[in-house]
Formats: structure tokens, C-alpha cells, sequence
């Protein structure tokens, strides 16, 4: 049952479970905001030619990565060097200006970008900027690879420096990462400590078929996706009607939650509750074109297939098939 909180005030910082924190912080001078900006992105270079500075930002800490939402309304630049963590950035208003290890880009709405540990950075960002960046640990991302690669996932992450468009499976990212954001984690019990982690390692794995890397030709081995894929199909088959979540069918493929939402990512270029849900639409569409009996309803097959909310269902339905399954159903009968 969720229970309502007050929204954080500024500067207060509030644990919601173990390992998973929430804060909003408002900083109205330099010294304050390279201070505060500090506790998660170490120390580094901030500065301004404007003379009223406000920074704003919100923060959602989940055991080794941290989501933030960061608002400049000054002009700033800023010169740093990251270290022991990946930084992602995606622009939600205006331009950033970067160079990182001697080359130029520019950074604007619909791109992200993945900073590397150790690669100098300078960075110049427009008035009233506002974007999202995620921290993500160097560590966290060495226990997924070895966790799910064994000994090969002992080499060194590297991702693309370019900035990457904000399509496809990186858009899906994206959209996770506003969902996370958007998850009213500070008025209500959202997150418990195994969401928190299950939540991190799905991003991990996400971001990791998302954005090129050193690492995708090894996690993309297609004998043991297809192995995966394949208990994961039989098990969705056979329990089509039940309720499952992703837990249930990342036990019964022998990986984890992030193992298997990887591999669907990589195969389907969906997640496993997606392709459920495409499963017991087929399934529904089905049923209602042999639909021989005039007293067979909509709502009798939506809840056969393990649909509980009938709107939410034609919606799906039509934006699977093009057409309402009444019109389905009024064809076969």
C-alpha cells in the first residue's frame, strides 16, 4: 500500500530504502553549487560570467547510479575529469558545447552522450539549460559483465564518445530512465530495496545494448541468447494466462532480471513483458475471429488472455492489429 510523504524540501535529502535516496538541492552561488554538485560528481571546475547564479537539482540515488535532474539557469562552463563512474547526459533544453580528448561536439535535445572515466572534459552549457545525467559506478557495471560473462567480462568498458541519436533502443532507455524520474519516489514507497536493485541492473542492461561498446559483440553470443530466449519463450508459452513478471521468467531461463531483459533487447528489440503482452494479444485476436457463439464478448476473451482493464486492452489491441476487437469479433459472428 503506498504511503504519502510531504516532497522533499530544498536540501533535504530522504533514504525511501536501503541503498535508494532522494533529494532536491537549490544552489543560488558558485561556491555552493561546486560543493554540492561535488557529492555526485566529485570535484571539478564550475564557472560563470553571469552575475545571479541558480542551479537546481533533483536527485534519485539507487545503490551505485544516480539519476539526476539538473536545471543551469546561468551560462556555465565546466572542466572536469571523471573518475570511477560513466556519465550519460541527455539534453531536455538547450546546447552543450564539449571536448573530450581533442574533439569537438555539440549536444543538443534528442542525443545523449556516455562520458568515459579518465578522458579530460570541457563543457560549455547554454543559459536555462536542463538535462538529465546519470552516474553510474565503473564497479557496477564490472559485476553485471562478470556476473553474466564470467571471465570475459574482465576487459576494460569502453562506450562511443560521439553523442548517440535518442532512437531505438536507446530511446527505450531513455523513456526508462523519465519513468524512474517520474515514479513520485518522493511522495510515496515506490522503491523497496530489491526494486532498487532490480532497477539499476535493468538500466545496466539496457544501456549496454543501447550504446556501442567494446562489450557487444561478447553479451550479443548468439548460442546463448538463443538459449535464453528459447527457455523464456516455452515458459511465457505455458503460463500465457498467468500472471508472470519478468522475475518469474528470467528463473525459469537459469539468468537474471538483467540477463534476460538483455537478451529480449537484443533479440525481440522489446522487453519480456512487451512480448507477453504481444503474446496475449495474438492469442485474444484469435480467439475473437473464431468466435462462433453471438454471446461471446470483448470482456470474456480480454480477461481469458490475462487482461484485467478492458480500455486499456482495446487500446493495445488496436494499436497492435489497426482496428477495436469489437470489429474482430463482429466479423466472426
Amino acid at each position: 500500500m503506498k504511503t504519502n510523504h510531504p516532497a522533499p524540501a530544498p536540501d533535504e535529502v530522504r533514504t525511501v530504502a536501503y541503498g535508494v535516496q532522494y533529494g532536491l538541492v537549490e544552489m543560488t552561488s558558485l561556491a555552493e553549487a561546486r560543493h554540492k554538485l561535488a557529492l555526485t560528481y566529485g570535484p571539478h571546475g564550475l564557472d560563470t560570467s553571469d552575475t545571479n547564479f541558480h542551479c537546481r537539482q533533483r536527485r534519485l540515488n539507487i545503490f551505485d547510479m544516480s539519476i539526476n535532474d539538473l536545471h543551469y539557469a546561468s551560462k556555465v562552463r565546466i572542466l572536469a575529469t571523471i573518475e570511477g563512474y560513466y556519465c550519460l547526459m541527455f539534453p531536455l533544453r538547450g546546447m552543450q558545447h564539449l571536448e573530450l580528448a581533442g574533439k569537438r561536439y555539440e549536444l543538443k535535445e534528442g542525443y545523449g552522450l556516455m562520458l568515459q572515466p579518465g578522458i579530460p572534459m570541457r563543457q560549455q552549457l547554454s543559459r536555462d539549460h536542463h538535462m538529465l545525467s546519470i552516474t553510474i559506478s565503473t564497479q557496477a557495471f564490472k559485476n553485471y559483465l562478470r556476473r553474466e560473462l564470467g571471465s570475459s567480462g574482465n576487459q576494460y568498458l569502453r562506450f562511443a564518445s560521439a553523442p548517440v541519436p535518442v532512437a531505438g533502443r536507446f530511446c527505450s532507455a531513455f523513456r526508462y530512465i523519465q519513468f524512474l524520474m517520474g515514479a513520485d519516489i518522493a511522495e510515496n514507497d515506490v522503491f523497496d530495496t530489491r526494486l532498487g536493485r532490480l532497477a539499476e541492473q535493468m538500466l545496466i542492461a539496457l544501456l549496454l545494448g543501447a550504446i556501442p561498446n567494446n562489450y557487444q559483440d561478447l553479451t550479443s553470443h548468439k548460442a546463448a541468447r538463443t538459449e535464453i530466449i528459447a527457455k523464456a519463450e516455452s515458459f511465457i508459452a505455458e503460463h500465457l494466462t498467468d500472471e508472470i513478471d519478468t522475475e518469474d521468467i528470467a528463473a525459469a531461463a537459469h539468468v537474471t532480471a538483467g540477463g534476460l531483459y538483455y537478451a529480449f533487447e537484443k533479440y525481440y528489440g522489446a522487453t519480456p513483458l512487451q512480448v507477453v503482452k504481444v503474446q496475449r494479444l495474438k492469442m485474444a485476436k484469435e480467439m475473437l475471429r473464431n468466435a462462433g457463439a453471438r454471446d461471446t464478448t470483448v470482456a470474456a476473451v480480454a480477461s481469458a488472455c490475462g487482461f484485467n482493464h478492458l480500455s486499456k486492452f482495446a487500446r493495445d489491441y488496436k494499436r497492435q492489429f489497426g482496428e477495436l476487437p469489437r470489429t474482430t469479433l463482429k466479423r466472426a459472428v
